[in-house]
């Protein structure tokens, strides 16, 4: 059985309306976020790292102060494209250059369907030795990861309940996640909690809420 850790970027510039959604940075405020969780991870070291190579989820991790064994940036952890338009096609940002304290993607998965993304990164962390393994990325990805772990195998783009944005992660979160040697031994631990929270001995069981931005 593997433990596996996501956490959502810190606030980007998209959520405060100060630049597009494709490929924004961080927001002034979504840096602090990212800096205030260093204090949580300075005392862990986890077997494995993946981050999506977007620029605001790899700049949380570099600010987090996250460590591990080994880095990898995987493009299957991009953030879903909930619409057919150029403003969500990422075949604008490619080729994407990443910075050299992680591997470089290696599925140039950008483009598929959200659902196979998660089902091929599922079957990938099956097969690998680590048991230890730290995400960063985003709340529509890890909502269809969410989905898969409690058996709703989505194919394509997630579609949005009032429910479904109830269980979207929010900036810097934390989320647990356990993965059996098959889909019927994953299950959850526990769904985003405010990293804050965890640093205060004896109160692990906040949790908060998001919508889709």
């Amino acid at each position: 059985m593997k433990s596996l850790f996501l956490v959502r970027h810190g606030q980007s510039r998209n959520q405060i309306g100060q630049e597009g959604w494709l490929d924004p940075d961080l927001s002034e405020e979504g840096i602090r976020q990212a800096e205030r969780i260093r204090s949580y991870f300075a005392e862990r070291t986890y077997e494995l790292i993946i981050s999506s190579p977007l620029t605001r989820a790899r700049r949380t991790f570099n600010l987090s102060g996250a460590r591990a064994d080994r880095c990898e940036f995987d493009s299957r952890l991009v953030e879903c494209a909930m619409h057919d338009t150029e403003e969500y096609d990422y075949r604008r940002l490619l080729p994407y250059p990443t910075p050299d304290y992680a591997e470089p993607d290696r599925f140039n998965m950008w483009k598929v369907p959200s659902g196979e993304r998660i089902e091929s990164l599922l079957a990938d962390i099956r097969q690998r030795p680590e048991q230890q393994i730290l995400l960063f990325g985003h709340c529509a990805i890890f909502y269809v990861l969410l989905q898969h772990v409690e058996g709703n195998f989505l194919k394509g783009e997630p579609e949005f309940s009032d429910e479904g944005r109830r269980l979207l992660m929010d900036n810097t979160a934390l989320s647990e996640l356990v993965i059996g040697e098959s889909p019927e031994q994953d299950r959850v631990v526990r769904w985003n909690l405010n990293i804050q929270d965890l640093l205060v001995p004896g109160d692990e069981s906040r949790s908060v809420h998001s919508t889709v931005t």
